[in-house]
This record gives structure tokens, sequence and C-alpha cells, in this order.
């Protein structure tokens, strides 16, 4: 409580406002050096902490603006790099920003570079999280997938009950994409992040999480696990109006999701959704005797036309 209440006294005397700052403290990354110091303060001494205590508040300032305006939490960081050049944290926070921005790989830059000058310095749970996205979308994946597995057990810490369930479909997506481009695929780390996703998700992440786990399965061989979870799904259909997966990283499982969702309600679109599958990723790819084997399956049993153009 003490650290608390040291920080925001401090960054309230910066102009920062206090609902700003208590989200600020919340997020757990203010870096070691900006902790409250004790014992007796000598003139020398305040005069050398001047700097580093704007250098904290530009921190602070960066990590609470990080979300609503990451071209502002980039310019604090920016701020704070040039007051005390050298230390990890501004470029964590910089790298943060960058990846709000879309900036993926100017983004990967700045961890790397916040990595080499302290390799702790991605150990909080929101630097973690975005050190492992940047990864991902930079199709690093062998990279992404080991700051997940630091992550997950992390992940309770993030400050929205919903990002835990967002890590383990991330990191579940990011595992069976690694694997899929091995000629003998192992699916079982992406299928126990994707249990523990199904104990913990609530409302509509359900199905994400059902939907994801029963692909899974039916890739790692297990048709008729899948079958039977997608046998007690309800209201799979509307799967189809949703949004692209944020968590799905080849574009094409979009459509293996859209094809697993159909199945019972609309055979028919669902063999479609299968096929478009195939189109996607191509006859040779590890995956796609298992989409093949639903689409045949479909069109014999409920008659569904076959296009030319299928595989």
């Amino acid at each position: 409580m003490f650290l608390l209440l040291s920080l925001l006294t401090t960054l309230t005397m910066a102009g920062l406002p206090g609902p700003e700052l208590a989200a600020s403290a919340a997020a757990s990354t203010r870096p070691a050096e900006c902790s409250p110091a004790s014992g007796r303060r000598t003139v020398w001494y305040n005069a050398r902490t001047r700097e580093l205590d704007r250098y904290c508040a530009d921190l602070a300032r960066a990590d609470a603006r990080m979300n609503r305006d990451p071209e502002a939490a980039l310019a604090a960081a920016e701020s704070a790099d040039r007051r005390v050049p050298g230390r990890a944290a501004p470029r964590v926070a910089a790298a943060r920003a960058l990846l709000s921005l879309a900036q993926v790989e100017a983004s990967v830059a700045a961890f790397g570079e916040a990595l080499a000058r302290d390799r702790h310095s991605v150990d909080a749970p929101l630097a973690l999280r975005a050190l492992a996205k940047a990864y991902r979308q930079s199709n690093r994946l062998e990279e992404a997938l080991v700051a997940y597995r630091r992550l997950v057990p992390l992940a309770s810490l993030l400050p929205e009950d919903a990002d835990r369930v967002q890590v383990l479909l991330e990191a579940a997506y990011t595992a069976m994409t690694e694997q899929g481009a091995k000629s003998n695929p192992n699916l079982d780390e992406a299928t126990r992040y994707l249990r523990q996703a199904a104990r913990e998700a609530r409302g509509a992440a359900r199905l994400d999480v059902a939907l994801s786990l029963a692909l899974t399965l039916d890739r790692a061989g297990h048709k008729d696990h899948a079958d039977a979870l997608l046998a007690e799904l309800d209201g799979a259909t509307a799967w189809q109006h949703r949004p692209a997966a944020s968590y799905v990283i080849a574009a094409a499982d979009n459509f293996a999701l859209l094809g697993l969702s159909l199945e019972r309600s609309e055979p028919k679109e669902a063999a479609v959704a299968h096929r478009r599958y195939l189109e996607g990723v191509g006859a040779a790819h590890p995956f796609a005797a298992m989409a093949r084997a639903r689409a045949s399956g479909l069109e014999r049993e409920r008659g569904a036309p076959r296009g030319a153009s299928h595989r």
C-alpha cells in the first residue's frame, strides 16, 4: 500500500489524473528503479534523483495511456529513454505502444533492445503478453510459443478477466500453427491450453473455445471426441455472424471453424466452408486430410453438391 500511495503522490504532482494512475499502478509494470527509496536523502541524492522522478512519471504516463492513446504512450516512453538512457523499461513501453499502432516489426526491434539491456525486462504479464503478440504477428511462431509458455501461468494477473481465456486461445493457435508446419504435428500442447480455457470461459467465449477444441481434437485424430463436443453445442450457428477470430493465425482456419459450427444445422454450407479451408491451405497440408474427410462425409450424407473447383 505504501508503494502504491507513493507512486500516486509522485505522479499526481507530474500532472496525471487519479483514475489513470490507479489503472497504471494496478498493471504492475513499474520498473525497480521507480520504486520509492528509503533512508536519509542528501542534497546530492535529491539532485541526482530529480531526473529519475521525471523518468518514472514518463513511464507511468506511457502505461496509463497505452490503450486509449498509444501515440501519446510512445512519446512518453521516448521521453523517458532520453531522460535516463540505457534503461530497459522505456524500450518495453515503446514496444507495447508500437504494437498498438500496428508497427509490428518496430515493436519486435524495440523489445529486442529492451532484452539486450535487461533480460528480465519483459517479466511483467502485460509486457510478456505484448512480446508474445509481437512475435506472433510477425510470424516468429517459435519465439511466440516460448513467450506464451511463460505467460500462461501468469495470465491470471492480467487486468481483465477475459484476457486469460484470450491468452489461452492465442497460445493454442500459436502451438497448433507452429506444429502445422511439420509433417507429423503434435497437438498435445494446443489441446492442453484449450482444455484449460474451457474450464474458465464465460459467455460468448465458450463458443470460441468449444469450436477451437473440437478443431484441435479432430486434427489430432480424435474425430469421435470432436463430434461429441460439437453435438453438445448450443447456438453454434451464431458463429457465422462473428467477425474473423483475432486469435487465429492462419486465415483459412476461420473457414475450418465455420464448417464445424454449421455441420449440424446447415451441412451443405458446412461442406462448402471445409472445401474453402482446403483451397486456402492446399492438399498437402498436414491438416488437409481431416478437413477433406469432413467435407466428403457431409457431401455423401447430406447430398451437398461438390463444386468442380474443390479439391
